[in-house]
């Protein structure tokens, strides 16, 4: 299983330098760059998350994000499904965060007021793990100016599994 994840990190990791080379072939102040954290190790979970920033000229990069979130028993990638598993439980967590980024927008952080409600999150938006529940993740300019870079929402499971 080891080999497995090992194997999935090196292919991003790999992917991530080829891309770098062919910028630089374009032109050589242009980058592709990934950072990798792991956001959680527990209870037979593991949640590792890559950053890529690219850079092709302009005021600033592009920066992208992939969550990889396994089960360490069975070495089972892990999909926002097992948690949300339904229309009510996704509806749950949809107002958690609008709740979350309400709460944000009257704390003076620099989200978009009309994002508040409006968000687009499905099965496959990006997440990753926390000890009381999952983390939804939002790339710059989805809920907020590029600025803010990613926003991360807690939900905990207790907002969405009752």
């Amino acid at each position: 299983m080891t080999d497995k994840l090992n194997k999935t990190f090196k292919l991003h990791a790999v992917k991530a330098a080829r891309l770098d080379k062919e910028e630089k072939k374009s032109n050589k102040n242009y980058f592709y760059i990934t950072m990798a954290s792991v956001k959680y190790n527990a209870k037979e979970k593991l949640s590792v998350v890559y950053e890529d920033h690219v850079y092709t000229g302009g005021a600033h990069g592009m920066d992208a994000t992939k969550s990889y979130n396994y089960d360490l028993r069975t070495g089972k990638e892990l999909k926002l499904s097992e948690y949300v598993k339904d229309d009510t439980q996704m509806e749950k967590v949809e107002k958690s965060i609008s709740n979350s980024l309400l709460a944000m927008y009257n704390a003076g952080v620099s989200i978009f007021e009309e994002n508040i409600y409006d968000f687009q999150l499905d099965q496959t938006s990006q997440f990753f793990l926390y000890d009381k529940g999952i983390v939804i993740r939002f790339h710059p300019y989805e809920v907020a100016p590029y600025a803010k870079g990613f926003v991360d929402i807690k939900v905990p499971y207790s907002k969405f599994n009752q």
